[in-house]
């Protein structure tokens, strides 16, 4: 993949997961519950249905795990600020010896209507910097996206400012639900892999 030195297996305590999981975001209070860490989000909620705890890794990122059908599963929230998510992404392939193909990103797209949610193999960013960060650091575009609606913005509204905002009040219980559905796909992708995955939820 183009990740350099591969880690040696006395480097890592525990095997390689079945699946590295990703969700773009921006560190730090001021972010959260906005439009842009969507990908967070999604992440925590499936940390509080399965009692995982979140801790600082080595790789710059907040980490966890737990086992689901039979798969250990591996959580990311890198905390290098969206638009340098690949240096994290990139550290956590290789420190865990995982291919692209077991790689899952979690992130926002204005593109879709709010309360969307697509899950697509490989493509182009869209204009997502933290997924270009992700496709040109970490050996191309050949990995998983779960990509959330987040809606454009009205008028002539800056699409940054947008995004940094939060949900309104009338978007709140739409915005959750897609949320939660994301978080159902994720399992249902790390259970059954993509084709499954996208007739059950297409």
């Amino acid at each position: 993949m183009g990740l350099g030195r591969k880690i040696h297996r006395s480097e890592r305590r525990d095997p390689p997961p079945d699946a590295l999981i990703v969700g773009l975001g921006n560190p730090g209070k001021e972010y959260v519950g906005t439009r842009h860490n969507v990908g967070f989000a999604v992440l925590d909620i499936l940390a509080a249905r399965y009692g995982a705890s979140w801790r600082t890794g080595k790789q710059r990122a907040l980490v966890t795990k737990f086992s689901y059908a039979g798969k250990t599963l591996f959580f990311a929230k890198p905390q290098t600020y969206m638009n340098v998510s690949g240096e994290s992404v990139k550290a956590l392939l290789r420190f865990h010896e995982t291919d692209l193909q077991d790689l899952l990103v979690v992130y926002d797209e204005l593109d879709l209507p709010l309360g969307t949610v697509r899950l697509k193999q490989g493509g182009g960013t869209a204009g997502h910097k933290g997924v270009g960060s992700v496709l040109a650091l970490c050996g191309g575009p050949d990995f998983a996206r779960v990509r959330v609606g987040i809606g454009k913005p009205s008028g002539q509204k800056a699409g940054m400012a947008y995004v940094l905002k939060g949900f309104s009040p009338r978007e709140r219980e739409e915005a959750d639900l897609a949320l939660e559905k994301a978080a159902d796909i994720v399992l249902h992708w790390a259970e059954h892999g993509m084709a499954e995955t996208q007739q059950a939820f297409h």
